[in-house]
């Protein structure tokens, strides 16, 4: 596969596997090794790199996505001898402690400044590093660098593959989509769509899954954005949870979706995981299919329609045929509502979030990441139902024979936090 891209203002080009991410085509076959790979699983930061102007992990975007974009990697940000002002606050601030994560934490650092401005706060910095983590533990220096480099910005004029090869194919229209997966899907390795990518790129590089054709929705039209129709709120399927979290429609009709939209992962996940790919892996501890359940959520499709009550069918199982393609999600506009979670503190992940909302005709209680899928609270419901108060569930918690065990938490713990979840939730919405 030909790649052609700017990197660091430079037209660069290269002939790749399709198999081979971004951060492989920089490290390996471009040979530029200031970004790093410490986790390959989207968690640590070291791969960070500018994409079009936002940062993203370069460990969870394909080099063939990356085609006709605009890179910058950490080389590309000294001017000669020069050190930009944020590499310079690094030295100065002592924020390089073993050098490894860096890298990353200074393009995670110009991300910042990207969507707060250079008078960033010191509280601002150390919660939008969430998705960076530094195995030296020296926070304290690298928030007070990013601090330093931010004011200084204000006054600057200045081989290892770990996927199999497949075929990428990027489709302009939704029916080319479903014609190009039933095409590829006749083969025995079978097809697989590819949107945000920190769910599917994750389980190929460890060959859990190993599609023979990926087909990348990012070029779909017409499936982003959100809009107001009566009591519907309608989102498209590839808005990603940034644009989700700061839109103005959003945060009109259902505030909470916008504020689950902002707990998802960290902003460089964010910035590229959507809607739709999050409803259509059904991940039993993502959140936005509390969300939907919560809201009786309807999720169209390229073939009709799918209600929330019957959509989610357990753990990473929905009533998605093979090939079908959301293309948006309606949420109903409630009364109040609200989403609290205890999240996982590398992943972001819920252990437990509950989604309560209010609506004229009775209340809806959601439940993730306590048990193996998605699941509605009757008791919950029927007890907000009369009493829209914390006293009326005060003390209540799901029976716990059902719920999840792992190396995070036990049925018993997990049934505890839906208790105190559902209690901020109610809190919060009222």
């Amino acid at each position: 596969m030909d790649v052609r891209l700017t990197i660091n203002g430079e037209a660069r080009e290269a002939e790749v596997p399709g198999g081979t991410l971004l951060v492989e085509l920089l490290r390996d076959t471009l040979e530029m090794t200031g970004t790093h790979i410490g986790c390959d699983t989207s968690q640590c930061g070291a791969c960070n790199v500018m994409l079009d102007g936002v940062v993203v992990k370069s460990c969870t975007v394909l080099a063939a996505q990356a085609n006709g974009a605009s890179v910058t990697t950490i080389e590309g940000l000294a001017n000669g001898e020069a050190l930009h002002p944020m590499q310079a606050a690094f030295k100065a601030e002592h924020g390089l402690q073993c050098g490894f994560c860096t890298p990353g934490m200074v393009m995670a650092g110009l991300e910042i400044v990207r969507r707060h401005g250079t008078n960033v706060s010191a509280e601002q910095v150390a919660h939008d590093l969430e998705g960076n983590l530094c195995r030296c533990t020296g926070y304290i220096n690298i928030i007070k660098a990013i601090v330093a480099g931010a004011r200084a910005m204000a006054a600057d004029t200045g081989g290892r593959r770990l996927m199999r090869d497949f075929d990428y194919q990027k489709p302009a229209s939704v029916a080319e989509a479903v014609a190009a997966f039933a095409s590829a899907n006749a083969s025995d390795g079978g097809a697989a769509y590819l949107s945000g990518g920190h769910t599917l790129l994750p389980a190929m590089k460890s060959r859990l899954r190993m599609p023979d054709t990926i087909i990348d929705l990012a070029g779909l039209p017409g499936l982003k954005g959100a809009t107001r129709d009566g009591d519907r709120l309608w989102i498209g399927a590839l808005t990603t949870h940034a644009a989700v979290a700061e839109d103005s429609t959003v945060k009109a009709a259902v505030p909470a979706i916008a504020k689950a939209a902002l707990g998802i992962g960290d902003q460089q996940v964010r910035n590229r995981g959507t809607l739709g790919g999050v409803l259509a892996n059904n991940d039993p501890a993502a959140d936005y299919p509390a969300v939907a359940l919560g809201l009786d959520a309807v999720i169209e499709t390229d073939r009709g329609a799918h209600a929330a009550d019957d959509y989610f069918q357990g753990m990473f199982a929905t009533a998605l045929d093979e090939g079908e393609i959301i293309t948006r999600i309606g949420f109903r506009v409630p009364r109040r509502a609200a989403y609290a979670k205890f999240r996982h503190p590398a992943s972001r992940y819920a252990i437990v979030g509950v989604m309560v909302a209010q609506f004229d005709d009775g209340v809806r209680v959601a439940v993730t990441g306590a048990g193996p899928g998605v699941f509605r609270w009757p008791e919950a419901e029927a007890a907000l139902a009369g009493n829209f108060s914390v006293d009326a569930v005060n003390g209540l918690v799901p029976d716990a024979s059902d719920l999840n065990t792992d190396i995070h938490a036990g049925p018993e713990y997990r049934a505890h936090l839906c208790g105190v979840m559902l209690a901020k939730a109610v809190t919060e919405a009222a």
